[in-house]
């Protein structure tokens, strides 16, 4: 076994992660997945030679995710599910330094998905979900009495889903066809950094004016 110590700018991780997957049946068919999981990331960021056992940023991040889907029984050749999704996050700084301030996230996700098969050949699908994602973050004062950070709150919500055939025409040629909207609200890096990274060793910059981000797919498949 062997070791080294890295030179500065350097950074340390510490992740633990816990989760729980439970699966409950039904007798009428149909069944309940659980999901729920814990984490927590460490992460230390070393960038001044004189004191390179002292992070100039360390930050703890803590997160709970939870997930639960209903999967009824199948009814007239219809698969369908319906479930909650999301995450509760918490980030505090312990150090001078900080790219990012002290926040709280709260994601909520609802959504169903159906599918059918028609004679064995043509397949039906689709699914809708709604998302909505509340953000807080804190101010912060520096050492010297400037202001790094200043507090916000921030809500973002929008709706995505998707609908799709396949056909079957021989036993090695098939068609599909697919059209899906999807989004993506920015994080908590992107709206509010401020400051050098010493990991990276780069300043970053957020844009509290940043907007949701939304994409539109439609494709066709032939094989």
């Amino acid at each position: 076994m062997t070791s080294k110590t890295p030179l500065v700018p350097n950074q340390k991780v510490n992740h633990l992660k816990l989760a729980l997957d439970n699966s409950f049946s039904f007798g009428n068919g149909s069944r309940l997945t659980a999901l729920l999981g814990y984490q927590q990331n460490g992460r230390q960021e070393f960038g001044e030679i004189a004191t390179p056992d002292d992070p100039e940023i360390y930050l703890k991040l803590n997160t709970i995710n939870y997930n639960i889907i209903y999967h009824p029984a199948i009814n007239s050749g219809w698969k369908t599910s319906f479930g909650i999704n999301g995450m509760n996050q918490h980030n505090n700084n312990k150090a001078e330094e900080a790219v990012i301030p002290d926040y709280h996230v709260f994601d909520f996700g609802v959504f169903g998905y159906g599918s059918k098969s028609f004679k064995s050949k043509t397949t039906l699908s689709g699914g809708l979900r709604f998302d909505i994602r509340n953000l807080k973050a804190d101010d912060m004062v520096e050492n010297e009495g400037g202001t790094k950070f200043d507090s916000f709150t921030k809500q973002f919500s929008n709706v995505s889903g998707s609908l799709g055939i396949s056909h079957e025409i021989t036993d090695v040629f098939s068609v599909k066809a697919n059209i899906s909207r999807g989004f993506r609200a920015p994080n908590v890096s992107e709206l509010s950094a401020h400051g050098k990274h010493e990991g990276t060793y780069r300043y970053e910059l957020g844009n509290k004016n940043l907007k949701i981000e939304t994409s539109f797919l439609l494709t066709a498949v032939c094989r």
